[in-house]
């Protein structure tokens, strides 16, 4: 009897819940989901030498795995998360999952999907939410692409971070410029003006400490470079004589260009002055 009432108000809450949604359907009494196609099969085992890691996935975080090995303790829910393989057992997603799961002797449950090509596992993540820019960018060389190799090595170089490195390359900042870079579409084709540019910066150095990496002073200067009437001799000369005196550490772009125009146009007279924005 109390199972019947339950079975009634069950379906009484499943009813209105549909009527909400718009997704009514009538005939879901006579259609229990045990009926509905069966589209992945979810295995289990504790024979860890299978596996294989795949080249270009991105690199083993160990942090992560202890974070994910202590959370799997208090309340192991693997088998809602399960491993996705190749037929070769190559892990596509969730090796960090599963070097936790073997460190605490547990069963790995895993799903075959061969859809997957290592090309594009970068490009799959990148609508997940989990990889980091670094990420994206060690996948992307790993699996040969000379315009990331590049990237990387000016990194490297120069000492720039990723945002600056970007915006280098660009010559300007685009929401769209992160996005991109995750899905493999970053061409470096204007890397000999990017050594141009950050050249430039560099010359500053010597006058404004560190903020000539701060990646709004960066896209600030980069403004003022694409200005016709920028004179970079100028700039120096003015850097030299108040640059540590005048520009300051800020929170934005904007304001940079702010003090830079103020520094540019210190003790010049009112025809030689220069707007940058």
């Amino acid at each position: 009897m109390q199972e019947g009432q339950n079975k009634e108000r069950l379906l009484s809450v499943m009813e209105g819940l549909s009527d909400k949604a718009g997704l009514r359907n009538d005939k879901y009494k006579t259609h229990p989901l045990v009926n509905d196609e069966v589209v992945g099969e979810i295995y289990s085992t504790t024979d860890y030498s299978k596996f294989g890691l795949v080249f270009g996935n991105r690199q083993l975080k160990r942090s992560k795995v202890i974070r994910m090995r202590e959370a799997i303790k208090l309340d192991n829910k693997i088998q809602a998360y399960p491993v996705v393989v190749n037929s070769n057992y190559q892990i596509i997603d969730g090796q960090h999952r599963f070097i936790a799961l073997a460190e605490l002797g547990l069963p790995v449950c895993y799903i075959v999907n061969n859809t997957f090509k290592i090309s594009v596992i970068a490009i799959s993540a990148s609508n997940q939410d989990k990889w980091k820019s670094d990420d994206y960018l060690e996948s992307w060389c790993t699996l040969g692409r000379k315009d990331y190799i590049v990237f990387r090595n000016f990194m490297k170089t120069y000492d720039t971070n990723f945002t600056v490195t970007l915006v280098l390359f660009h010559g300007r900042f685009t929401g769209g410029l992160y996005r991109d870079f995750a899905e493999g579409k970053f061409s470096a084709k204007h890397h000999k003006r990017a050594i141009k540019w950050i050249e430039m910066v560099h010359e500053f150095k010597s006058y404004i400490q560190d903020i000539h990496k701060d990646r709004h002073f960066v896209r600030a200067i980069l403004n003022c470079f694409g200005h016709p009437e920028y004179n970079h001799k100028r700039m120096l000369r003015k850097m030299k004589l108040q640059g540590s005196s005048m520009i300051e550490k800020q929170m934005n772009r904007l304001d940079y260009i702010r003090q830079i125009e103020a520094l540019y146009n210190w003790h010049e007279s009112e025809s030689n002055q220069v707007r940058f924005f």
